[in-house]
């Protein structure tokens, strides 16, 4: 399967395959970036915002679009088309059984959805929603209180791999972009103003809940407790159902 460079970059780049850009991205993400993508946004920024809207491709999250196909190798390995190539010579696909569910308008997805950030990032400055593949961008916690109480941490980093440590227990440990995409996608609509920065003191082995959040580029803390507004509690139950935890 062949992939043509766009041609929104005043750069030309050689007609390459899918196999190349896979075995280019098995190398790191370094390597994929120098081998296939722009050496920079400037020629792309070079058309005025009129122009650039017109643009098929998905740099513009603005840019009006019906679809988004993205070819898989693995769950760490995949290509987003029509972000800096076009897949070419794939008439006559026929669309299969789809099992994830994304809650959110198509434009919501382009926004927030690792599979397209991960890889917009490494050809412009990152904006206020992509985030590097290691920073946590949502984290749930519960403190330890009395003896053999259960408590945890979970992380979940931005190229969608979360992490759940609950010690004298089993951690558990996995990746799932879509998962992410839904809760970022809610994280977005809670209110962007910071609550206690670290959590409250706490007695009597009572225990703390703890849910972090970015929105717009700012991280928020909200220890959870009777003051706690609903959509935020509500948020981090969903949190807590998504990667089953007890909060």
């Amino acid at each position: 399967m062949r992939l043509s460079f766009l041609p929104y970059f005043h750069e030309e780049k050689p007609t390459t395959t899918l196999g190349a850009y896979f075995d280019a991205q098995s190398n790191g993400f370094d390597f994929l970036r120098k081998a296939f993508f722009p050496r920079s946004l400037d020629g792309y920024n070079s058309h005025d915002e009129s122009e650039r809207r017109s643009f098929i491709t998905l740099l513009d999250a603005a840019s009006p679009r019906a679809h988004v196909v993205v070819a898989w190798k693995d769950e760490r390995h995949w290509y987003v088309d029509e972000l800096f190539y076009r897949l070419e010579g794939v008439d006559g696909w026929s669309r299969g059984a789809w099992a994830e569910v994304v809650e959110g308008s198509l434009a919501d997805f382009i926004r927030f959805s690792p599979l397209i950030q991960s890889q917009a990032e490494a050809g412009r400055s990152l904006s206020a929603d992509a985030h590097p593949a290691d920073d946590v961008v949502l984290e749930l916690s519960k403190s330890p209180g009395m003896p053999n109480t259960r408590h945890f941490n979970l992380e979940v980093f931005a190229d969608g791999r979360f992490e759940v440590r609950r010690p004298r227990e089993h951690d558990s440990r996995g990746s799932d972009v879509h998962r992410l995409t839904t809760l970022l996608i809610a994280a977005s609509r809670l209110p962007a103003e910071s609550g206690p920065s670290l959590p409250r003191p706490f007695m009597h082995d009572a225990q703390t809940r703890s849910v972090t959040y970015v929105v717009a580029g700012r991280r928020i803390r909200v220890t959870l407790d009777a003051d706690t507004p609903p959509d935020i509690q509500n948020f981090a139950n969903r949190m807590a159902a998504a990667y089953d935890v007890e909060l």
